[in-house]
């Protein structure tokens, strides 16, 4: 299991090397398909979608951990162990 630490950690380099990605191509790939950017565009871009990215992980995250943690109540209820 991740410390917080190593978990921020993860997160945090998850995140810029998407970014960096994401943003070179929407530099490179944006033009076969006739449009036209600048790398400042390339970056507001890709800012919006590193945005949607993080809400919509988020999101994932708290609705799987919900679903985990009412799995572990309902067991516990019916005394059942659930090695986690």
């Amino acid at each position: 299991m991740q410390t917080k630490i190593e978990s921020i950690l993860e997160a945090f380099l998850n995140t810029v090397s998407g970014f960096a990605v994401s943003w070179l191509a929407t530099i490179y790939i944006f033009p076969l398909w006739g449009y036209q950017t600048t790398t400042r565009t390339a970056f507001e871009i890709t800012c919006f979608y590193t945005a949607i990215s993080i809400i919509r992980s988020y999101a994932w995250r708290r609705m799987f951990n919900r679903a985990v943690a009412k799995k572990r109540i309902d067991n516990h209820k019916h005394g059942e162990y659930v090695r986690t």
